[in-house]
């Protein structure tokens, strides 16, 4: 049973946002058994935005929070005198205040304090003005970008408990399962302190598990695993006739029949410009199996036929952007071949999207790029982590081409029940924040899509980073030649070395250059993603070499050895050029973090993938005829080359998540499930 509620969280023009004791939003008799903020609330809350006035807006300044941390700081000062008995004693009394103020600063002042003390008594982390700052910000219902290595996780955790202690259903949506049960163990002692529970969902988990998990007081999760669990809650739904309806559902529905979630109420959202942007060009889809399903062989006689075509006469592709077009000779070339078959193959439209599928199958997605095969069955990589995306499948036939090309039984074809995109779950939260390292590239996007304000959290320590800038060599043995010289050099310095790769294929190709060099070194990739909690703890000891996809660039804190430190710290070398910036500086941030020293480098090539789909092959033939003496590009020219590449991809994309949001409302249209508030 599905119910929705307008609750609008007011703003304070001189200050941060709060919510008053009435926005509070808890399951109950008031707000019924499923909160969420419904879509009429959502168009007067989220109004249409003009983007000049979005790129014209600044970060806001944090001098309101830092009087807020100056005042949880003197609030801790009286607590940490006080013994726990007395300390715990006073939490009833504290929680009281939380509930009846709402997040205003005297409630959360002391609370934030109170609860800043108990991290400390339980793991003796000691946690900064910065962090608390940032955790005002998320309270506020912003997203506080902080730079990598300043302890977003701690700054979640106080952020998450002083919701949870006002009785907030609470959930904190990270990038992946590996950081949602790390962060999930490490909260739960001080959560049970509190008197509070911890839960976790991840993937593979069953639905009664799920539900009890979701019941906690706060709940880790991935993006991917909530928005599912919340299409269910839709699909299974009866949707409320009226407020008092809503209220007597809650009354009258026995908890083992209630939905998995308790609505959306608060969610803080960790990596967030992962999730709300580099995640969100892809629909979440429920489905189930489809009875009208095409056969098999139909999609085996499309693979044939696909092979007979010749590429750049009967069909252009564009490997890196996925994309296929049949040329005039390639559609009569088609239209012949299907006069001597029979059913749906006469059908212009059919014959012309399957056999598109068909070549996108065999020559735009790539195995260990795109896909892996274990055991039998492929599974897709996810381009941003570079983890496998379990249960996700390629839509319109083309993971059963892909699979039938790579010998594998066919997983059949799904009916679509529901779908739904970030863009338009996150927004129905009645409170929504997040944190990240890399925002502000993005703060124009996040405004208009979200309606989230950016604030810039200040550092702890200074940086002591040093970039080496970007090199732009003229081929990929080249690169892979430079790239392994400079991990020797760092190595034999004493410094560990972490070096990113954009595909499987690309790290284990390195991998066996290091073999051939005899330079010892671990590989983290979708293969090995069982052993990343051990190579990431191994990953900052004194001449240790670290290769990686880009699983290592998001909620990975590599920590570096006393004699690692004083050689220099980590060195990172970035052999790709990602789609964006922000993904480029996330790898960055691995090193020099708190202060610690280290240092960065990119190595790219003109035959590296983004390069070659960006610029046409004439000029990069001239650019390899002009320097073939130097062997790479001058260090200005390999900038502007590669920053070019990355902003029309970032545009690319954008454009793509702005379709796809239009798609989505469409498609859900047409589904009908989601009752009224649609």
């Amino acid at each position: 049973m599905v119910v929705t509620v307008a609750t609008i969280v007011p703003a304070d023009s001189d200050g941060p946002q709060h919510m008053t004791s009435l926005s509070l939003p808890q399951p109950g008799v008031i707000y019924g058994l499923y909160p969420e903020r419904n879509q009429a609330a959502q168009s007067q809350f989220f109004p249409s935005i003009s983007w000049r006035a979005i790129l014209s807006r600044t970060p806001q300044a944090p001098k309101h929070y830092r009087r807020f941390a100056k005042a949880v700081t003197a609030h801790g000062e009286i607590y940490g005198k006080l013994d726990d008995n007395v300390l715990l004693a006073s939490l009833p009394r504290l929680r009281t205040q939380l509930r009846g103020g709402g997040f205003t600063d005297p409630a959360l002042g002391k609370t934030v304090a109170f609860v800043r003390e108990m991290i400390r008594r339980q793991t003796g982390i000691e946690t900064y003005v910065s962090q608390i700052i940032a955790t005002r910000i998320m309270l506020a219902g912003k997203l506080a970008e902080m730079q990598t290595g300043e302890g977003k996780t701690y700054a979640i955790a106080m952020a998450a408990l002083t919701a949870a202690l006002a009785e907030i259903p609470t959930h904190v949506v990270t990038a992946n399962d590996y950081l949602v049960e790390r962060d999930a163990k490490q909260l739960q002692p001080i959560a049970q302190r509190l008197g509070l529970s911890v839960g976790m969902v991840i993937s593979g988990m069953p639905a009664e598990q799920r539900r009890e998990n979701y019941h906690c007081d706060i709940t880790y999760c991935t993006a991917r695993e909530l928005a599912f669990d919340y299409l269910k809650d839709k699909a299974t739904g009866d949707a409320p006739r009226s407020d008092l309806h809503r209220r007597a559902q809650y009354l009258a529905t026995p908890p083992t029949h209630r939905p998995l979630l308790r609505g959306l109420c608060l969610a803080i959202v960790d990596e967030a410009d992962s999730i709300f942007l580099d995640e969100s060009y892809t629909p979440l889809i429920l489905s189930q199996d489809g009875k009208n399903a095409i056969a098999s062989d139909a999609y085996q006689e499309a693979l044939e036929i696909a092979a007979l075509m010749v590429k750049n006469q009967d069909f252009s592709v564009a490997p890196y952007t996925h994309r296929v077009e049949l040329t005039a000779r390639g559609r009569l070339r088609l239209k012949k071949h299907c006069e001597t078959l029979s059913g749906l193959w006469r059908n212009t439209h059919y014959r012309e999207e399957i056999i598109t599928q068909a070549l996108l199958a065999k020559h735009a997605y790539r195995r260990d790029r795109d896909y892996l095969v274990k055991e039998g069955e492929v599974h897709i990589i996810d381009a941003t982590t570079g983890r496998i995306a379990e249960g996700r499948k390629w839509s319109r036939g083309l993971h059963t081409l892909i699979e039938l090309k790579e010998g594998c039984s066919s997983s059949g074809q799904r009916h679509t029940l529901a779908q739904i995109t970030y863009q338009r779950f996150f927004p129905r939260y009645l409170h929504l924040c997040g944190t990240s390292a890399t925002l502000t590239d993005s703060r124009a996007e996040l405004f208009a899509t979200y309606h989230l304000d950016l604030v810039p959290v200040p550092l702890h320590k200074p940086s002591r980073r040093t970039d080496l800038g970007t090199r732009m060599l003229l081929k990929r043995r080249m690169k892979w030649h430079e790239t392994i010289q400079q991990a020797r050099q760092q190595q034999l310095a004493g410094r560990p070395v972490l070096i990113g790769t954009d595909s499987v294929g690309d790290s284990e190709i390195l991998s066996a250059w290091c073999d051939r060099n005899t330079i010892a070194h671990r590989v983290l990739n979708a293969r090995k993603d069982q052993e990343e909690a051990a190579i990431i703890a191994n990953a900052g000891i004194a001449g240790r070499v670290t290769i990686a996809t880009n699983m290592a660039g998001r909620g990975t804190d590599i920590k570096l050895s006393s004699s690692a430190r004083k050689a220099g710290g980590l060195h990172v070398i970035s052999c790709q050029l990602n789609a964006s910036r922000r993904i480029d500086r996330q790898l960055y941030g691995r090193c020099g973090r708190q202060g610690d020293p280290g240092s960065v480098e990119t190595i790219l090539s003109l035959e590296d993938p983004l390069i070659q789909a960006t610029y046409p092959q004439g000029l990069l033939n001239y650019l390899q005829r002009r320097y073939a003496k130097q062997g790479e590009l001058p260090r200005w020219l390999g900038r502007i080359v590669a920053r070019i590449a990355q902003l029309k991809e970032e545009n690319r994309y954008r454009q793509l998540r702005r379709q796809l949001k239009k798609a989505d409302v469409q498609q859900q249209k047409l589904l009908g499930i989601s009752g009224p508030q649609e």
